[in-house]
């Protein structure tokens, strides 16, 4: 909260809604030594900001901001700032822009955007009058700097808050210095203390009532899914937050539990009613007052329920994320709370999930630790101080618990077969392709019209599933097993609500009132003697060279660097003031399998919030580092408007997020992607997956669709939409697949033949594809079968005799050959079912039932269209088509039996 002193000058600063205010907050913070008063541009209006405001500031800072400065609706009081004002005042990019609007000129877009680009600033020393102080190229034609003629008033395009602008912070000290030359202490009004937007704490933080007593007791280690199959499966309400890909440094730690205990509870809440249930020793329903928000409700309760580490009873040092309160999700409908920003703010156009709850949560008082990296199982169960009855039933629950763990002697997931578990007849996707592609259009107008820097468009994808299937829990057992998450989870929630997540990413953390955020943009698999040949020395070189060429990827830094900047501006509103910090950016970490460029970004809890206000602050996820891109885009708010007039869907639990808040005070939440949402509709269960795609400015709308429904049919490893096909191809059917591919590519003149053993495309003029089905011992494996494409130029006579043909080769060794991992062949990881083997320029893809999967083949074929893009010249479009061609060639996996 800001500081009452009238020691250093008042800075102002007018948000105009940006995703990069606060970094600038913080910048002003540690030049100013005091923090600055932050207003939104349409919070008051100009009169009264004239006179009750205006007269007790000592100089104001214009945010960045999506839009144009000419809009009221997007620069709101900022342009009587500046033509009214005589303090110093300072812009940034649109307060820059506003500048020149103001004064007649003409703001035009930039060819290209540069967002999250870095390039060098040639500067001059600030002039005596209205001049140009900063520009990008020798032409000065893309202007980076003004200086108002006669007003103290200096404004740059660029964003001297971001963490890569060199002398950022030289900058913003600058500007502090000039207004100390004019600062004259005066009196502050009791306004001031109220009309900041730094967040108010949710509840009053009180001393912890120490309620609970933890106990906890550790038994012999035992497999995750045996224990859950055997304890909690066939149970309505229970929860297990899954690390099903461990990995020392990513994940450790999995939990599971149920709603069985004597302090247990459940509560959910619908934003359409803003009606609160509680189920449980004290079960209720409640009306939410349109004031309070639901993050407050949830505040309370982790404030009545939390312990400290001397409530924390066990016979050896024990130091274990959760043990025990709130488990559940908060559905990205939620926004309608979190970015509440004023009472006046426009109402979100979709306000609730409906079908499900906008949020759900069990109070867990009895918990199943699984500690993977020290193969040890911890029981951690609450105990009500206040009633003696209370420590016998835990104890009680101890004791079966540990017996029945202790007697788990069959294993669950090796008895596990790879089986279709349910016949779909029909998945429906909201948005078809024309209404999808005609969205990704719009988005890109946002983007050129300043409006965002990017856009998450998604759809979903649903699919009615006839009573009785399999429990969703089967299913969500086959898609740990085929993709395996270090975020994975299982929910079943009361009422047929089951969630299945196999999320790769983390949301955030809090570990002892420290707030930490690890932003993942670049993968790379890490080479070693099992997929590199060489010596240790060479394997040594090669990784060094992989490591390097993450480290230098424009792409990848560009990514990462807007991650970065969001992230520190959410978490500059809630931590304590210059405490957020980047201590590694783009840094390259190594783990055992993979190297990936990653940054951190740390902060201290300010001491009046707990882990709630934290989740409320920074939700909905802005920015998530995965081939899925953001879950929002940038800047947020502007950025969530847009996706709603697209979408015009909720997305329920989907771009969400999943996790815990813990009695202990820690929290660990990840985002909600990778997700199948099962709910009952009477004499059915629907089925929802979300999946999307950021769209940026060099977006192709094609490619764009094509990568969407690519994502969307990952889902079929979890309800396994294999299909069933004869071994033995007939003649006609073969004809049928020839016409079929043939009608996908007619107009690009693509010709096509095909019999039982081998596949040929024929692009006239230019290349010729063949792929050769044949059985060949590889590896010491036997009866591996061996997939042959062969790429020829064919242009002239001359490159058929001097180019040798290019060859992609994917070798399928049989069913118990050891699980590999797929790269392409510049080394990034795609998958985790196949490898590189460099010395042959191929693939190894490996299947359990010997054939490709469609989501192999989606992978194996968007490899090939890159080669096609990246050594042959072909454009996007037509390796697009190639691509389509071939997934289309349903023959290729019939071939393979």
């Amino acid at each position: 909260m800001p500081t009452e002193s009238n020691d250093s000058p008042r800075i102002l600063i007018v948000d105009n809604y940006d995703s990069y205010t606060f970094n600038l907050f913080q910048y002003l913070t540690a030049s100013n030594k005091k923090e600055p008063i932050v207003i939104r541009n349409n919070q008051y209006k100009w009169d009264e900001f004239k006179t009750d405001i205006l007269p007790y500031v000592d100089a104001i800072v214009i945010s960045p901001g999506p839009g144009n400065p000419n809009s009221q609706h997007d620069f709101g009081i900022c342009s009587n700032i500046l033509l009214e004002s005589d303090l110093p005042i300072f812009g940034v990019c649109l307060g820059h822009q506003g500048l020149a609007a103001v004064l007649g000129g003409s703001v035009i877009k930039a060819d290209p955007p540069m967002h999250g680009r870095l390039s060098s600033i040639l500067h001059d020393d600030l002039p005596q009058e209205l001049e140009l102080t900063a520009w990008v190229d020798e032409k000065e034609t893309n202007i980076m700097g003004l200086k108002h003629k006669s007003k103290p008033i200096w404004t740059v395009q660029f964003h001297p808050e971001s963490i890569c602008t060199a002398y950022g912070q030289t900058i913003v000290d600058n500007f502090c210095e000039i207004v100390k030359e004019s600062w004259q202490k005066s009196s502050l009004p009791e306004i001031f203390n109220s009309m900041t937007v730094i967040p108010h704490p949710l509840v009053a933080k009180t001393t912890p009532k120490l309620k609970y007593k933890a106990v906890i007791q550790r038994l012999r280690y035992a497999s995750s899914e045996d224990v859950f199959q055997t304890v909690y499966s066939k149970l309505d309400k229970c929860f297990w937050l899954d690390s099903a890909k461990v990995e020392k440094g990513l994940s450790r730690f999995s939990y599971m539990g149920c709603c069985d205990g004597p302090e247990s509870f459940t509560v959910e809440y619908r934003l359409d009613n803003r009606e609160i249930t509680r189920m449980g020793k004290k079960s209720e329903k409640m009306l939410l007052p349109k004031d309070k928000t639901f993050f407050e409700y949830l505040a309370q309760i982790v404030n009545d329920t939390a312990i400290t580490k001397d409530s924390i009873e066990c016979d050896e040092e024990f130091d274990v994320p959760f043990i025990g309160g709130l488990v559940g999700y908060i559905g990205y409908e939620m926004k309608s709370e979190s970015m509440k920003y004023h009472p006046e703010q426009e109402q979100f156009l979709t306000t609730s999930a409906h079908t499900v709850p906008d949020s759900s949560f069990i109070f867990a008082d009895r918990v199943v630790i699984f500690d993977h990296q020290e193969q040890s199982i911890y029981l951690s169960t609450l105990v009500d101080t206040s009633i003696s009855s209370s420590r016998k039933l835990q104890n009680e629950w101890l004791k079966s618990t540990t017996a029945i763990i202790n007697s788990i002697q069959s294993d669950f997931s090796s008895q596990y077969i790879d089986k279709q578990l349910v016949k779909i007849p029909e998945i429906k996707i909201y948005h078809e392709k024309k209404e999808y592609i005609e969205n990704i259009n719009k988005s890109l107008y946002n983007i050129m019209e300043g409006e965002t820097y990017e856009v998450c468009l998604t759809t979903q994808l649903t699919v009615d599933i006839k009573k009785p299937h399999p429990h969703p829990f089967e299913m969500y057992k086959h898609l740990r097993k085929r993709n395996p998450a270090p975020y994975g989870s299982y929910f079943s929630l009361g009422n047929g609500l089951h969630i299945a997540s196999s999320s790769p990413e983390r949301f955030l953390r809090i570990t002892k009132n420290n707030i930490s955020m690890k932003p993942i943009k670049g993968t790379l698999q890490r080479a070693t003697k099992v997929n590199f040949p060489g010596s240790e020395q060479e394997i040594e070189l090669e990784n060094q060279r992989r490591c390097n060429h993450l480290a230098n990827s424009e792409k990848d830094q560009s990514e990462n660097l807007m991650i970065v900047d969001l992230i520190r501006n959410d978490l500059n509103q809630i931590s304590v003031p210059n405490s957020v910090s980047v201590p590694h950016l783009m840094v390259v970490e190594s783990y055992a399998t993979v190297h990936q460029l990653v940054s951190t970004v740390e902060s201290v809890l300010r001491p009046d919030l707990n882990a709630v206000d934290a989740i409320m602050r920074c939700f909905p996820p802005g920015i998530v580092c995965t081939k899925l891109g953001s879950m929002t885009g940038a800047p947020k708010l502007r950025t969530v408007q847009i996706i709603e007039t697209l979408e015009q869907i909720p997305r329920g639990p989907y771009s969400g997020t999943i996790g815990f808040f813990s009695v202990n005070g820690q929290s660990d939440f990840s985002v909600v992607i990778r997700t199948a949402v099962f709910h009952n509709d009477g004499n059915k269960t629907n089925v929802a997956v979300g999946a999307g795609g950021a769209i940026v400015a060099l977006s192709n709308p094609e490619e764009e669709f094509e990568e969407m429904i690519l994502k969307a049919q990952s889902w079929d490893s979890l309800i396994n939409l294999e299909i069933n096909i004869k071994s033995n191809l007939k003649q006609d059917e073969l004809l049928d697949i020839q016409k079929e591919a043939n009608a996908i590519l007619d107009q690009s003149k693509v010709h096509l033949s095909i019999n039982e053993q081998e596949l040929k495309v024929d692009i006239p003029g230019r290349y010729a594809l063949e792929i050769i089905c044949a059985q060949e011992n590889v590896i010491e494996v036997k009866e591996t079968r061996r997939i042959v494409l062969k790429l020829q130029d064919c242009s002239t006579a001359s490159a058929v005799s001097s180019s040798p043909p290019i060859h992609f080769i994917v070798y399928v060794p049989p069913r118990k050959a050891s699980p590999l991992q797929i790269f392409r062949n510049d080394g990034t990881l795609l998958d985790s079912n196949a490898f590189l083997i460099p010395q042959w320029g191929g693939i190894v893809i490996r299947d359990p039932q010997s054939e490709f999967s469609i989501e192999e083949l989606h992978s194996l074929m968007e490899i090939f269209a890159q080669q096609l893009r990246q050594l042959l010249g072909v454009s996007p479009i037509e390796a697009s088509k190639i691509r389509k061609l071939l997934v289309a060639l349903i023959s290729f996996r019939k071939t393979l039996k």
